[in-house]
């Protein structure tokens, strides 16, 4: 029987909102049954024509459409398609003519004409089932498909209308996705309005957001419809009292929702920024915004660096990943550096700066001013390890030879700074950012390597060996002299560098040079003595 009826309206996924009445036209009421007895109220009921909550639901169009499309062609009023693609019932009291199975699904929600809102008599109701039931063009399952119209239209004797409970609707609902009926959408939409629906009790009305989730996706994309289901979306995600409603729409609209819509990037903005949300909304809501953002969208980009700021981790990870999707080409989004400096400058949490202070490298271009001016403050971060992201930034940002990136580098390894001390990790990352940036025979780096060569930390000596290798010129007099004072410091360890480094960078005719490594040779150290031979068959 549900097989009979979901293939009974394959072809009519769409309906009309309500229009006004042809001029002249007095509805008697605009709900109900014309007859002795009141209609039964279906499961999933539709609301008065005066509700704005139904109004332009599923379609979308506006109120004063006719049944003649625009191009002249007659068309069935509530799926806006020709009459002639299938069987026809002509309502007798207005004269309206419909597809019978657009008729039926349209009665059930209200007993009036859905063009003009005059009442439908219950005879007419049974008769167009009766009709339903002896077309041969549904298959064989009209019958039960008629049976089950017939259970809807047929009311109740007495004056007052059969009201189902709560769970009666939910259950509903829950049928109408199990049958993939789309024919209920504008009821089931009805229940996430505001006004009395916002009253509906959470099982409803989670019911109901994962029926638009589950139906709204048989529509295509261009539906007239699509753009009220999101808003009614949402509308609940920005004020919904209920956590487990709002993380169901939250995840509708990363279903069905469209691309760089605005509205939608803002309601999960409101999910981020609601500080009584719960963790799990404000994940759903980070992953639906990575769905739904745009490359280069300036909201898109607003959003995701608010999200960037979450408490979460996991919202973190997902903005940080959102923001290095969609940002545009490095350096043509200077509102993003900005914002991302703001981050690093002031946040309170650590990670926070971090993430940002790294973000800078994927969103500036090389030599850019602002990024380097950002990542550059960041490295007298409080936090070592921000000032650590923050210098992998600037090497991605530095071009090489730049003065003030080699002025930064050697305060920052020679500790010579105003801010915070730093640790040997940091120094010795200076000083192999110094070998990468700096020219070879610069001067400053050279002079700044060969300053740490003795420092109390081993591994900063060592670093300031690598960065004399690579920076220094074979025959720089300066460099020579220093080195030579260093093969007397009372540490080996320091002695054995400097006697290393000089083997790269002495000339072989430097007499004073040579006949020193001699000395050595000869001493009694015999690390010293393999360090000094090492050292002459490089000069040589």
């Amino acid at each position: 029987g549900n097989s009979g009826k979901a293939q009974a309206f394959a072809n009519h996924r769409a309906y009309a909102p309500p229009v006004p009445r042809p001029p002249g036209r007095t509805p008697r009421s605009s709900m109900g049954n014309s007859g002795s007895g009141s209609a039964r109220t279906p499961l999933l009921r539709g609301v008065a024509a005066s509700s704005n909550d139904f109004s332009n639901v599923v379609t979308g169009i506006p109120v004063g459409y006719s049944s003649v499309d625009e191009d002249g062609a007659v068309v069935c009023a509530i799926c806006i398609s020709p009459l002639d693609r299938a069987a026809t019932c002509q309502l007798p009291n207005c004269g309206h003519i419909f597809h019978a199975l657009c008729a039926a699904s349209a009665l059930q929600l209200s007993m009036t004409c859905p063009l003009c809102r005059l009442d439908v008599d219950e005879k007419v109701c049974s008769q167009l089932a009766a009709q339903i039931a002896e077309d041969p063009s549904q298959g064989g399952g009209g019958t039960t498909l008629a049976a089950e119209l017939l259970v809807d239209f047929r009311g109740k004797r007495g004056t007052s209308e059969s009201v189902p409970s709560n769970e009666e609707t939910a259950n509903a609902i829950r049928s109408a996705i199990t049958r993939g009926d789309v024919t209920k959408i504008p009821a089931i939409a009805t229940l996430l309005g505001r006004g009395k629906a916002a009253a509906k009790p959470q099982a409803v009305r989670l019911a109901a957001v994962e029926a638009l989730r589950a139906l709204v996706p048989a529509f295509p994309r261009n539906w007239p419809g699509l753009p009220h289901v999101l808003d009614l979306l949402q509308g609940v995600v920005s004020s919904e009292g209920d956590d487990q409603v709002r993380c169901a729409a939250v995840s509708a609209l990363k279903d069905i929702g469209q691309r760089g819509d605005e509205q939608t990037l803002l309601a999960l903005r409101l999910a981020l920024q609601d500080g009584t949300a719960s963790p799990d909304l404000r994940v759903q809501a980070a992953d639906a915004l990575q769905a739904l953002a745009v490359r280069g969208d300036g909201c898109s980009l607003l959003v995701a660096v608010l999200a960037l700021s979450d408490p979460d981790c996991s919202v973190r990870s997902t903005a940080a990943s959102t923001i290095k999707t969609i940002c545009p080409h490095r350096g043509e989004c200077s509102e993003l550096i900005m914002q991302l400096g703001r981050l690093v400058s002031g946040h309170p949490d650590p990670e926070v700066r971090a993430v940002a202070v790294e973000l800078i490298a994927t969103v500036e271009e090389t030599g850019g001013r602002r990024g380097i001016e950002v990542a550059a403050g960041a490295l007298w971060d409080r936090v070592e390890e921000v000032a650590a992201v923050a210098l992998a930034t600037l090497r991605r940002l530095w071009q090489r030879g730049d003065p003030h990136a080699i002025a930064t580098l050697t305060s920052l390894a020679s500790q010579r700074s105003n801010g915070p001390a730093r640790g040997a990790p940091l120094r010795c990352a200076a000083l192999e950012a110094l070998a990468h940036t700096a020219l070879l025979g610069n001067p400053e780096a050279l002079a700044a390597a060969v300053g740490v060569l003795g420092d109390a930390d081993n591994s900063v000596r060592i670093s300031a060996a690598q960065a004399l290798k690579q920076l220094g010129i074979r025959g720089d007099n300066e460099v020579t002299v220093a080195l030579l004072e260093f093969t007397h410091h009372p540490d080996s360890e320091v002695r054995g560098l400097a006697i290393e480094v000089l083997g790269h960078v002495a000339s072989a005719q430097d007499t004073q040079v040579v006949e020193r490594l001699r000395q050595v040779q000869a001493g009694d150290d015999m690390d010293m003595q393999i360090a000094a031979e090492q050292a002459l068959r490089q000069l040589r």
